[in-house]
This record gives C-alpha cells, sequence and structure tokens, in this order.
C-alpha cells in the first residue's frame, strides 16, 4: 500500500487550513475587504505560502469557491431516492441540510452577487452548469414537466433556501410565530411549492417510480 509523501501530506494540510481561514474574511469583507496579509495571519502561515498554493488574491477567492461546488457535486453523487418516502421532500432536506452546513459559503455567493453582481465565471463555467443539469434530470425523472420550467423551480428553491439559510435561526423561529421545529416547516412549505410548480400529485405513501 503506498503512503502519501510527507512533504504532500503537509501542504495539503496547510491548503485546508487557509481555505478554512479565508472562507469567514471573504464573507464578511468581500473580496477588496480581505487581503493576503489578513488570510495568513488567520492561517498562522506567510503570505509566501498562500502565493505558492494559491498564486494570488484571485487564485484564493476562486479557491474558497470551489470548495462549495465540490461539496454540492459530492452532495448529488450521494443523493438517492429511497422507495417508501415522499421523492420531493426528500430532496428538498438533504438541500436544506447541505445549505446549514454551508452557511459561510452561502454568504460569499451572496457578497459576491452584492459587489460583482456576477458570479465567479470560471465557477460558473466549469461547476455551476453542470450540476444543475444534474438537478434537472432529478426533477425530470419524478415527472417535472417541461425542463424550462424544471430548471426555474430549481432555481426558485435554491434562492428562497440561501435567503432562509442567512436569517438569524431564532428570528426566523419568531418571523415563522414560534414554530417548534424550523427545518421542518421550512422543507414541507419548499416540497409543498416544488410540487405545485411542477404540477407533481401529492405523495400519497405509494411508490410509483420504476
Amino acid at each position: 500500500m503506498k503512503t502519501r509523501p510527507k512533504g504532500r501530506a503537509d501542504g495539503d494540510r496547510t491548503r485546508a487550513r487557509a481555505l478554512q481561514a479565508a472562507l469567514p474574511l471573504f464573507a464578511t469583507h468581500g473580496f477588496a475587504g480581505t487581503s493576503i496579509r489578513m488570510v495568513a495571519k488567520a492561517a498562522n502561515v506567510n503570505v509566501a505560502t498562500l502565493a505558492y498554493h494559491f498564486g494570488d488574491k484571485q487564485g484564493l477567492y476562486e479557491a474558497v469557491n470551489v470548495r462549495l461546488h465540490e461539496d454540492l457535486a459530492e452532495l448529488a453523487a450521494s443523493i438517492d431516492l429511497p422507495m417508501g418516502v415522499d421523492p420531493v421532500l426528500h430532496l428538498v432536506q438533504r438541500a436544506w441540510e447541505f445549505v446549514q452546513d454551508h452557511r459561510l459559503h452561502i454568504r460569499l455567493l451572496q457578497r459576491n452577487l452584492l459587489d460583482h453582481g456576477a458570479h465567479v465565471p470560471a465557477i460558473t463555467e466549469e461547476w455551476s452548469e453542470p450540476l444543475l443539469q444534474q438537478a434537472d434530470a432529478l426533477v425530470m425523472a419524478l415527472g417535472g414537466g417541461q425542463e424550462l420550467q424544471a430548471r426555474l423551480v430549481i432555481l426558485s428553491l435554491m434562492h428562497l433556501m440561501a435567503r432562509f439559510a442567512l436569517e438569524d435561526p431564532e428570528q426566523l423561529r419568531q418571523m415563522l410565530r414560534g414554530a417548534d421545529d424550523v427545518d421542518a416547516q421550512l422543507t414541507r412549505f419548499l416540497a409543498g411549492m416544488a410540487r405545485k410548480q411542477l404540477d407533481l400529485p401529492s405523495w400519497s405513501g405509494e411508490d410509483t417510480r420504476i
């Protein structure tokens, strides 16, 4: 069994630590407000180390964004539609769990849109469209109507989830009139909205999938 060279393993850990340190800084201060020195200090590395791993600040910024899409790709690869459960609700729950686990990444995406009016081009071309195509295929497999309608519903759900995820959890609970289980309320609402927009029948407890 081959072992990873020590230098390579140390480099991977340093790179991961830099990405972890850079995420909250970019999410809070934006691209312009975050310096390489700020990231180096937070990651406890020197500027030259960051330059070695990422080239420059733009390279570091893109790497932070890519990390979210790598995690999304892992989620997409692990998605299943188990028998005996509402497939639409199941997909919405998986997506909502992902969004909650990646709140800082969501804040980063929102910050980038506010600062630049668009997503990072390299991310859109290499990651976003392939992942959306996978989501399209899942929706169409459920009988989700026309492709354009399916895409619009997917984008709408993504934006709503991102917006809800940025809310303070306690304030969100208060806005939902003190709901005991905010996650359950939100996912049921979003699943119901998706069903309505895609003209899917209500879940009856019986699987019709082949």
